[in-house]
């Protein structure tokens, strides 16, 4: 849907929700109790519910109706059949080969029928993609005819889209599991913190031990990915005093 549709059809509902409200509030003096201006409105709610879902379908809807689907023979100007129809829904799922704007074969008002307009839109489908449709080919400019190129390409793209994970969050996921092994469900059975032995830090000393987490699993391995520790400040920045805090593991 372009930006100057959906532009249009924000108007659409919001003028036809507009006549509705004026409506609804002309027969409110006809309302004899709480309970049926509340009725009202919700029967108002539930027109302007129904305009916007109708008025906010798109190119992605009907993408989403069409594949995947699989053209099994070549199509040209004076084709009929269903198959033609899916063509022209899989055209229009893209702005830059929409079969018409508007009327016959625009976006929810697909024919069965191959006419120019189909052929302009498959015209456009091949130059989009020459590199697949007419470069190998040897050919220059669009033909309009749905042949075995372009119905190679049409039937390549045309199927369910693959869930594609972040490369970044893989690789740092597969970091991660390399280096740990887990087994078990693992249970939380203590988690203490207690001041260390050395809590009276002098200026100059290093490795100096001020605190120690106690934590124990039960039944299985745990990983801790993640341990944040607050350092509160008094009457003078911590940052004052510290000049690095490291958190040690097993000593």
């Amino acid at each position: 849907m372009t930006i100057a549709k959906d532009f249009a059809s924000k108007l659409l509902v919001a003028f036809v929700a507009a006549a509705m409200i004026f409506t609804a509030f002309a027969s409110t003096a006809k309302a004899q109790t709480t309970e049926d201006l509340q009725q009202m409105i919700n029967d108002l709610l539930a027109q302007v519910a129904a305009l916007q879902s109708s008025t906010g379908q798109g190119a992605t809807g009907v993408a989403s109706g069409v594949c995947p689907y699989t053209w099994t023979r070549d199509l040209s100007s004076g084709s009929t059949g269903a198959d033609v129809m899916k063509l022209q829904q899989f055209l229009n799922a893209d702005p830059d080969t929409r079969v018409a704007a508007a009327g016959a074969g625009s976006v929810g008002a697909e024919t069965e029928y191959y006419g120019p307009a189909t052929a302009a839109a498959v015209s456009k489908f091949q130059v989009k993609y020459r590199s697949d449709i007419l470069s190998p080919a040897n050919l220059v400019n669009p033909t309009g005819y749905f042949g075995p190129s372009s119905r190679a390409k049409a039937n390549a793209s045309c199927v369910t889209a693959p869930v594609v994970e972040d490369d970044a969050d893989d690789s740092m996921d597969d970091d991660d599991d390399s280096s740990v092994t887990l087994g078990g469900e693992a249970a939380l059975d203590i988690f203490e913190v207690d001041d260390a032995d050395d809590v009276d830090v002098q200026e100059g000393d290093e490795d100096v031990e001020i605190g120690v987490f106690t934590i124990e699993f039960s039944d299985g391995d745990a990983e801790i990915s993640r341990l944040d520790v607050a350092v509160e400040r008094t009457s003078s920045d911590p940052w004052d005093v510290f000049e690095t805090i490291s958190l040690w593991v097993d000593g």
